[in-house]
């Protein structure tokens, strides 16, 4: 009975050697797939930044693009000229695109979250997308009013999914959202589409 016990034991061992050390010859595999991912995304980006200098002519030097890792994962994200794109099925698409005067102003590092800017003289909001996968939802909005209806005084509104929620109640749900991270705004790392740009900061 005792050798009968050991046996099981043995073998569970080796098991367990087994998975372990399959594990280990597949970490490496799952990296190597995400920088070679990476790589094919910095390639597309300089092509596509390339083709826009060129249609761009002497107006490319107001256009300006910075690498953003939005998502949870070591492929960046490309914003140029105000728009947010990604590499999906080995292309650059469209992420996020702001409407009209709005402005994508800043993100969370790998937390998934960009946030769109509005100001005008009487009202101004910021928008907080959820990026996942090729999408872009909305979970919050900040907004802020003056007019003669409220006697000149703001007005601020929060709201979560479109529901009006207190500001401590926002605050709780952005926390959960982004956590400790600090938001980074594009206004602070954006470079001209020129050719030494594309090589010196597209790496």
């Amino acid at each position: 009975m005792e050798e009968k016990t050991r046996g099981v034991g043995f073998a569970r061992v080796l098991a367990f050697l087994g998975i372990f050390c399959l594990s280990l010859l597949l970490a490496p595999t799952g990296r190597a797939q995400a920088a070679s991912t990476k790589t094919r995304a910095i390639k597309a980006y300089k092509t596509f930044l390339k083709k826009e200098q060129k249609a761009q002519g002497s107006g490319a030097s107001a256009k300006a693009f910075s690498l953003a890792y939005v998502d949870d994962n070591s492929v960046p994200e490309l914003y140029y000229d105000g728009t947010l794109y990604t590499y999906r099925g080995g292309k650059v698409v469209t992420l996020l695109e702001p409407v009209g005067s709005e402005m994508i102003s800043g993100y969370y590092k790998k937390k998934g979250i960009v946030t769109v800017t509005y100001a005008h003289t009487q009202h101004a909001y910021t928008i907080y997308y959820k990026i996942k996968g090729k999408k872009a939802t909305e979970v919050l909005r900040y907004q802020w009013d003056i007019s003669s209806e409220s006697n000149w005084t703001p007005v601020e509104t929060y709201l979560y999914k479109s529901n009006t929620v207190t500001e401590t109640v926002f605050n709780a749900r952005l926390k959960k959202l982004v956590g400790s991270k600090k938001i980074k705004y594009f206004k602070d790392s954006v470079h001209t589409n020129t050719a030494s740009n594309r090589k010196k900061y597209l790496k």
